[in-house]
């Protein structure tokens, strides 16, 4: 019940196998017991997957197009687009007829019966909103299907009939092999973890309690936080109070922690499950242990951390001198001397200096030298990836190995490209010919260089970091913040703490290492941002906080950090300036420095270039703003505003009381004018600081073709440059013009118009009809139907195009989406189907297509087919995934046909692409599609 963000941890690359010597045989193809013991593992070999048992024998030969680990005795496998299961005797035990399945998670799993084919498995599933239902082992689909299922947990699944966020799931359930349908669905049908309470939550007062199956209320929802019941007792919390309760509602153990506004814990870290009548807590900031079902300290020993037991009864542990095992009565089985990750069937999966290793529990010797890149079980074996991302199987005897490789490629530019060949990163010409090494200083970010550093999170929270190219631990993960490398230095925070509830971290000290993780500033300022020019700014004293980046980034951070002292730092450590000003700002290769009330400006010595008499407006208190690619900005003096550059010097005298240009321009002069106001009117100045439209209105926009949007006695009209009225002021909004049209509105409760420069109407909105916010480009306007239908509880939308002429291209009622793209393309969009079309709204292309990439000028254009769009929230674009690619022309004509599983933007006439038929061929296509360079993963 008190789900909160992960640790996001470093992506890992896509893992195949090398080819092995298989046998080829035929797979049966029939029914059998399901109730198989054994596992097989799977195998690839010349981008067809099969499976093999644990000696290395091959049972399943590759066939696949895809094969996934054995799950309850069934391995899930996917053949000409379909997914089906086989069993451990190697019988393809349901037949792969299914657009999507789970693995199986007890006796049911998800499927969806849509018959369609989708390619790229990394990404089925995703788009499609239609046919879920639930299937058994013995392959018996049920009849009834959803719009949205959710994978079966604990004999329970999610559903919804209705795709849409605002619509609630509710729940299925399996008796004596039945669907059962429920109205409504509790997060306590997931949590009741074996027994017969759950905590669920009341939504009028956001407290939690537990209820019975039945939804009664057992323990009265009081509580912040709740974990579901183990072994009778579940961790709670209220206020500042810790500890765990009983089925009544008692306290049996509890723990207060200090409201000091430094000191936090986390419920699901900090007070685990019992297991083994043992519970794993946090006794202080840097104290663990354990204690009984009773709320007694279990043993006299405190660590640095602790793990709960596992099933064998054993838990991993920490203190200074390295991680160790205890067994349930206290003692040592491993004294702390290692960094031991995993311990499950005997075995103990540790990392050692120059990577991971497995020690036979019994023996404690090495089965496995401390040598690769990761170790895993899986099943019976055990998986590792050796330097450069490889990836085999070797049984508990070290004695069985299959070791793959991978390359990668980018984009062609200047007629070469950049591919990984044998862990390094190569230039090759349009012929394959290697050209020579990659600088160190143009490889691309992760690129496989292995000499570049990222940073990695351990299971602990605990920061360190690895060689991109082989994922070898280069700084063991002793930093509890850290970014990533900036040139030959790495910012790194000793003493953060991690707030879960908004994912921040909080407090620590700052300092620098070097590439080899030795220390060049010791752990000692409150804040060091990221180097720029070889300058940092610290702050000294203040309270700071930092967030990582969830999205799609590299490493983006946020920082704030409120009070304190602020001062500049060089990339060899040494201070420019001692941290004494209240606040800085670069602006520019220069600085705004905040002095009690007023802002000065200095340079990287930390000379003064003006005085410290300005007034800035630039963010929130504790807010760290960067204006490094900022020339100019807004600033008062003496109660009076200009703009001043970041060289010290005005470009527009402080004689105002306001002005209004964009700051994000390479001139704050918009067709040679500058917004100004002073007794509450407004007018225009020029670039040489000349009043040009006298300051008589009550408002003015910015010009734009030559005309400006002005308001007098609460009527907008327009102006020209030389002040003359060429629309009169009588309509009751406007927007600037865009070409030869504006948008206006005449009267508060009328439509949106557009008129041309003379003022004459040449579209008139009825009142069921918007025009797009963008307005016009290229010519095109976007006009929307106000009016909404809804079907099965979807809201539809509906727009169509029109041109600067008003003639109306597509009608209002027409289309469910328009993209307006450049030089006169326009894609449109009816019932999720893509077309083309020109700017004079003849189709190029039927609605054939699930995505048309953004039209950029290229001679051609990619299209998809199958894929499904993802937004990025943060940068506030889309992407398409999944899917089989082609290339159209802009005339609409199909180029390439649909069979790549990924095409890349076209440079020097290729793009890089990934068969669809084999997923691990990617090389480099021409505009015709043919394949000019093969590399395979």
């Amino acid at each position: 019940m008190f789900i909160k963000k992960e640790l996001r941890l470093p992506r890992l690359f896509l893992l195949v196998l090398l080819p092995v010597l298989l046998s080829k045989c035929s797979i049966k193809e029939t029914t059998t017991n399901l109730n198989e013991t054994s596992t097989l593992y799977p195998i690839k070999e010349n981008a067809k997957w099969g499976y093999m048992d644990q000696t290395g024998k091959v049972i399943v030969p590759p066939d696949f197009d895809y094969a996934w680990d054995f799950s309850e005795g069934l391995g899930r496998f996917k053949r000409k687009g379909k997914y089906g299961f086989v069993n451990a005797k190697g019988e393809i035990a349901i037949q792969p007829s299914f657009a999507y399945a789970d693995d199986f998670k007890g006796e049911y799993t998800r499927v969806n019966t849509k018959d369609t084919v989708i390619y790229d498995v990394f990404f089925d599933g995703y788009n499609l909103l239609s046919n879920w239902t639930f299937m058994n082992k013995k392959g018996v689909v049920f009849s009834k299907t959803f719009t949205v299922a959710e994978p079966v947990k604990g004999g329970y699944a999610a559903v919804k009939n209705i795709n849409s966020y605002e619509t609630p799931y509710s729940y299925v359930s399996f008796v004596n092999g039945e669907l059962i349908s429920s109205e409504r669905i509790t997060e306590a049908i997931f949590s009741y973890n074996g027994h017969d309470l759950a905590p669920a939550l009341d939504p009028n007062t956001g407290k939690l309690g537990l209820i019975d199956k039945e939804e009664q209320w057992i323990v009265q929802p009081v509580f912040d936080e709740l974990a579901p019941l183990s072994e009778g007792l579940a961790a709670a919390k209220k206020d500042n109070l810790y500890g765990y309760i009983d089925t009544d509602g008692n306290w049996v153990y509890q723990h207060v922690v200090p409201v000091n506004g430094n000191t936090f814990y986390n419920l699901q870290y900090d007070f685990k499950p019992f297991t083994h009548g043992l519970a794993a807590v946090r006794f202080g900031s840097d104290s663990y242990g354990y204690i009984t079902k009773e709320g007694k300290t279990a043993f006299k020993q405190q660590f640095k951390s602790v793990s709960s037991f596992n099933a064998e009864g054993y838990a991993i542990v920490s203190t200074e001198k390295g991680t160790g095992l205890i067994d349930t009565k206290g003692y040592f089985v491993i004294k702390p001397h290692l960094d031991i990750q995993q311990v499950e069937q005997g075995l103990v999966i540790y990392r050692g200096a120059d990577g991971y290793g497995v020690k036979d529990l019994k023996t404690l010797k090495d089965i496995i030298t401390p040598s690769h890149t990761e170790v895993s079980l899986a099943g019976n074996l055990i998986r590792i990836r050796e330097a450069g991302a490889t990836l085999g199987y070797i049984n508990k005897d070290g004695a069985f190995s299959i070791a793959p490789q991978f390359n990668s490629a980018w984009n062609f530019e200047n007629g070469k490209a950049k591919v990984g060949l044998n862990e390094k990163i190569v230039y090759i010409d349009k012929t394959g010919k290697v050209l020579g090494d990659v600088p160190i200083e143009e490889q691309p970010y992760y690129s496989g260089n292995s000499s570049a550093l990222y940073t990695w999170v351990d299971e602990k929270g605990k920061f360190g970091f690895q060689k991109s190219a082989t994922g070898e631990l280069a700084i063991p993960a002793t930093f509890d913040f850290a970014a990533n490398y900036e040139g030959e230095l790495a910012r790194v925070n000793i003493g953060a703490t991690l707030n879960e509830e908004n994912y921040a971290y909080y407090g620590g000290k700052w300092g620098l290492i070097d590439a080899t993780g030795k220390a060049i500033i010791a752990p000692s300022y409150e804040l060091i941002l990221p180097f720029r020019k070889g300058i940092a700014l610290v702050n000294a004293g203040g309270d700071a906080n930092y967030t990582l980046c969830e999205a799609d980034c590299d490493e983006e951070i946020y920082y704030s950090c409120a009070g304190g002292k602020w001062g500049l730092l060089n990339d060899k450590g040494s201070l420019i300036i001692e941290p004494e000003y209240d606040n800085i700002i670069p602006f520019g290769d220069n600085y705004l420095v905040l002095e009690g009330e007023r802002y000065g400006l200095i340079n990287a010595e930390g000379s003064k270039l003006y005085p410290a008499s300005l007034n800035v407006s630039l963010g929130e208190e504790g807010s760290v703003q960067t204006l490094y690619d900022t020339k100019y900005i807004r600033a008062f003096e003496n109660g009076k505003a200009g703009i001043i550059d970041n060289n010290g010097k005005w470009i527009l005298k402080p004689q105002y009381e306001d002005i209004l240009f964009s700051e994000d321009s390479s001139t704050p002069y918009v067709e040679g004018t500058v917004l100004v106001r002073n007794n509450n009117k407004w007018g225009a100045v020029n670039e040489a600081g000349v009043l040009l439209i006298p300051i008589v209105y009550d408002e003015i926009r910015p010009f734009s073709n030559g005309l400006a949007g002005i308001k007098k006695n609460e009527k907008w009209g327009f102006i020209n440059k030389s002040n003359q009225i060429v629309i009169e002021p009588k309509f009751y909004s406007v927007r600037d013009f865009q070409g030869e049209v504006a948008i206006v509105q005449q009267t508060e409760n009328s439509g949106e118009g557009v008129i041309n420069n003379k003022g004459v109407f040449v579209f008139h909105a009825d009142s069921t009809t918007t025009i797009d916010t963008d307005g016009f480009k290229d010519g095109l306007c976007i006009i929307r139907s106000i009016g909404t239908a809804e079907e099965a509880g979807i809201v539809k939308t509906s727009c169509g195009v029109i041109d600067s002429n008003g003639k109306v291209l597509f009608n209002k009622n027409a289309l469910s989406d328009v993209r307006i793209q450049p030089n006169g393309i326009i894609y449109v969009v009816k019932n999720n189907k893509w077309a083309m079309a020109d700017g004079k709204g003849a189709m190029l292309t039927g609605f054939d297509f699930d995505w048309i990439e953004p039209y950029n000028g290229q001679e051609l254009i990619r299209c998809n087919i199958g894929g499904e769009i993802s937004y990025d929230e943060y940068g506030g674009s889309e992407e398409f995934y999944g899917g089989m690619w082609g290339l159209i022309d802009k005339t609409g004509k199909l180029r390439v046909a649909m069979k790549f599983a990924e095409i890349g933007p076209f440079n020097d006439g290729l793009a890089y692409a990934r068969s669809g038929e084999d997923l691990d061929k990617v090389g480099y296509v021409d505009f015709k599609g043919n394949v000019i360079r093969e590399m395979k993963k």
